[in-house]
C-alpha cells in the first residue's frame, strides 16, 4: 500500500471512530427552549449567562426586588373593621364656641366594606366639656355640656394598594358624608351671692356631616387622621326667666385619630 493510499485509510478510520463513540455530554446537550430563556445553542459554560430579560423579571418581579405582597394588599381591604376614636371638637358657632371652647370625645366605629372603592360605617362618639367662671362680684357659673352622637357614612376609597404600597401595607385616602343623631345635655349652675339656680335641658338634634380621611392599612390593623365637619341644631329652655327655647348651632369641626383592627 502506497502513502497515498496509508492516509485514505486512517482517515476513514478516524471518522468512522468519531460517529460511533459515545456523545459526552457537552456534545448531547439539548438546546434550551424555555420560555423565559434565549434561544440557547452553546455548551455548559454559556448557560448561566443567556438569562433574557424577561426570565430576570419574572425572578425579580414585585415590589422591592421581589417582596412579597402582604394579604390585605392582595385580598382588598378588610372585610369588617373595628376603630377606635379619639379626637377634639371645636363649635364653628361664635356664642357656644366662645363659652365651651372645644370638647373632648372618644368613640368606637365599626366599617363594612362594600366593593373596592365603597365601604360603610356606622359609628357612636361620647363628646363632653364643661366651663366655669367667676367676677369680682362674686357671680359664680359653671355650665357643663354632653353629646351622645350616633353617626352612619359612607366612604369612597382607591382600591386596597394603590397609593404608597410597601413591605408593610399601604395608604388609604377616602371621603365620606353621611347622617347623625345628637342627643345633647346641658347642665348650667348660677349663683349672684345672694341666690343660686340650676337647670338641666336636653334635646335631640339631627344633621349632616361630611369628613375626609387617610389610614395607613397594614395586615391587621389600621392607624389614620380624619378631618369631620357636621351641621346641627338643637333648641334648649332658656332657665334664667326668658320662658322659651333658645337655638343652639352644634356644628363645628373634628379632628380625630382613627385606631381599626381589621378581620
Amino acid at each position: 500500500m502506497n502513502r497515498l493510499s496509508k492516509c485514505v485509510f486512517a482517515a476513514f478510520a478516524v471518522l468512522l471512530l468519531g460517529f460511533s463513540a459515545t456523545p459526552c455530554r457537552a456534545q448531547n446537550e439539548d438546546p434550551l427552549l424555555y420560555a423565559g430563556l434565549l434561544g440557547y445553542t452553546g455548551g455548559i459554560e454559556d448557560e448561566a449567562t443567556l438569562l433574557s430579560p424577561a426570565a430576570i423579571g419574572q425572578v425579580f418581579s414585585g415590589p422591592a426586588g421581589g417582596a412579597p405582597l402582604s394579604a390585605s394588599q392582595t385580598q382588598g381591604h378588610p372585610d369588617w373593621k373595628i376603630s377606635l376614636r379619639l379626637g377634639d371638637f371645636s363649635f364653628k358657632n361664635d356664642g357656644a364656641k366662645d363659652l365651651a371652647g372645644s370638647q373632648f370625645f372618644y368613640g368606637i366605629g365599626m366599617t363594612k366594606n362594600l366593593s373596592d372603592h365603597v365601604s360603610f360605617r356606622g359609628s357612636f362618639d361620647y363628646i363632653s366639656g364643661d366651663y366655669s367662671e367667676s367676677d369680682e362680684f362674686k357671680n359664680y357659673f359653671d355650665w357643663e355640656m354632653d353629646t351622645f352622637s350616633v353617626k352612619t357614612t359612607a366612604l369612597i376609597h382607591p382600591a386596597a394598594g394603590t397609593l404608597g404600597a410597601g413591605r408593610s401595607g399601604y395608604f388609604n385616602p377616602y371621603i365620606g358624608m353621611g347622617l347623625e343623631i345628637n342627643l345633647s345635655t346641658i347642665n348650667d349652675w348660677f349663683d349672684d351671692g345672694v341666690m343660686s339656680s340650676s337647670s338641666s335641658e336636653s334635646d335631640t338634634a339631627f344633621g349632616i356631616h361630611f369628613l375626609a380621611g387617610i389610614d395607613y392599612v397594614f395586615d391587621n390593623f389600621s392607624l389614620g387622621l380624619e378631618f369631620s365637619y357636621n351641621c346641627a341644631e338643637a333648641d334648649f329652655y332658656d332657665g334664667h326667666g326668658k320662658g322659651e327655647d333658645t337655638a343652639w348651632d352644634l356644628g363645628g369641626l373634628s379632628i380625630l385619630l382613627n385606631l381599626g383592627f381589621g378581620f
